[in-house]
């Protein structure tokens, strides 16, 4: 019967494939930039923590605005604002390919103008997805929309190499503008027009410290992972507790930049605190499984890349199939499901790397990758679901945001975590963990045996978290129930 009923629900293409242009966009961007920091360095003359200023000035930007395009979507329409940024977006990028050679600041300048199309865009496909797409088949379009991050992240890499290479490190940005074009002109044509909601107002003390702690986090987070301005950091981490005080502080008043009532859905925060525990480990999992085959084990660029792509290829077939499995059975099988591949996946990758077996490490990654595919859909279908028609652009920029922080937690607590196990792994722990620090990790200076012991109990770590918000996810209901905060 749900079968046949689902069957006959029609299904929004046309909308929906102006969501599927932003979910496609969005990941190929940042993984092409990330790719051809070399052939910048190369280009601009200068070295690599320079050249990380074009991906943290983009990072800091989207995260800085998140919040502020909930609100903005919530006062003028998800319509205009997602068509918007797609047309500063394209003026951003084309700005990009046009940077001049003399300065590498004007191209971290102009990735802040692509950065705030971009954020415009993927901050709100979630609620574009709740809005317009019946409840019967969102499962399969959230499927879809992860699916489709897969192929983005599975083209990118290559593709920048390829471009770098033969064609210029413009062109990774070249390539971009017909693709957002098109989105503009079928959202322009498809999306449709909204009423204005209600005027929303904007506290200035929350802005401004907002700023402050979305800066001083990704700096801090690069500077964990890249080694930038280590002498800094004392001052840094100083600034960012004033500045995250000063927002509690100001978030109390009237006005506050959150809508602190979503925070209040049971399945909105579970599932949320389970994206973010999801990207954690996947930041942490790229970060130390690079070290580990290409320093540890001579993996050559191609062969690597291959390997991790494996956890890509798994998405690409989880997500579409946790979709479609969502919309006929309900939303507790495959995300719980999920979540528990994916702690079986840390468990395996830890006896993976203590024991140097590559076949079991494979195995792991193909299991991370299919888990986190099951896993999306049934929980973006049960955040979005369980909120209120009017917080739903809040909510979707916060869903993104929390996509957002996992990243940036895997990279500065990840790294922390790692520093202090590599402390415990031996008598000469302490020079190895001033190894990590000065971004000297590799066989000259840390041992296999301590890199994989630091390895392995992070992974537990990762393991022993995804089982915690697999325990609050047991409660969840079955099928969406819209709260009426």
């Amino acid at each position: 019967m749900t079968e046949s009923l689902n069957a006959s629900v029609k299904f929004p293409w046309k909308i929906f494939s102006v969501v599927l242009i932003g979910t496609f966009l969005g990941p190929i961007g940042g993984l092409m930039t990330g790719v051809a920091l070399p052939t910048l360095s190369r280009e601009f003359h200068v070295d690599l923590h320079t050249t990380v200023l074009v991906l943290l000035t983009y990072l800091a930007t989207t995260t800085f605005m998140l919040p502020i395009i909930g609100k903005l979507g919530t006062q003028f329409g998800l319509k205009r604002i997602y068509v918007s940024g797609f047309l500063i977006d394209v003026v951003g990028t084309v700005l990009c390919a046009m940077a001049p050679l003399t300065d590498i600041r004007y191209l971290a300048g102009f990735r802040i103008i692509q950065a705030l199309g971009s954020v415009m865009v993927f901050a709100l496909f979630s609620a574009l997805i709740t809005r317009y797409v019946p409840q019967e088949r969102r499962g399969m379009a959230f499927g879809l929309t992860g699916g489709m991050v897969a192929i983005s992240m599975l083209i990118g890499a290559p593709l920048a190499g390829i471009l770098c290479q033969f064609a210029g490190w413009q062109w990774i940005f070249w390539i971009q503008v017909p693709i957002q074009i098109l989105g503009l002109i079928i959202g322009v044509r498809f999306l449709p027009t909204e009423d204005g909601g209600e005027k929303q107002h904007y506290n200035a003390l929350s802005i401004l410290t907002w700023f402050g702690i979305t800066v001083g986090f990704t700096i801090v987070a690069e500077t964990f992972k890249s080694g930038l301005a280590r002498e800094l950091l004392p001052w840094l981490a100083g600034g960012w507790v004033a500045s995250l005080l000063l927002f509690i502080f100001s978030e109390r008043r009237s006005e506050p930049l959150f809508e602190y009532a979503i925070f209040r859905i049971r399945p909105y925060w579970v599932c949320a605190l389970g994206l973010l525990v999801n990207n954690f480990i996947i930041q942490v999992w790229l970060i130390f499984t690079t070290y580990y085959l290409e320093d540890y084990f001579g993996f050559e660029q191609m062969r690597m890349s291959m390997t991790l792509s494996l956890s890509l290829l798994a998405t690409l077939i989880s997500a579409p199939l946790a979709g479609r499995l969502v919309d006929r059975i309900g939303l507790r099988i495959p995300l719980i499901t999920g979540l528990s591949v994916n702690v079986g996946s840390m468990l395996v990758m830890s006896y993976a790397v203590h024991s140097g077996n590559m076949n079991l490490l494979s195995t792991a990654i193909v299991m991370l990758g299919f888990g986190g595919g099951l896993y999306n859909a049934p929980a973006l279908s049960s955040m979005m679901g369980s909120v209120p028609d009017r917080l739903q652009a809040k909510a979707s920029s916060i869903s993104s945001l929390t996509r957002n922080t996992g990243f940036l937690l895997g990279a500065s607590a990840g790294t922390m975590l790692f520093s202090f196990l590599l402390l415990q792994s031996g008598p000469e722990g302490r020079s190895y963990m001033q190894a990590m620090q000065q971004s000297l990790i590799g066989p000259q200076t840390v041992p296999l045996p301590n890199f994989s012991f630091a390895f392995a109990g992070l992974l537990l770590i990762c393991a022993v978290l995804l089982a915690l918000v697999t325990l609050l996810s047991l409660s969840l209901p079955d099928k969406v129930q819209r709260s009426e905060a």
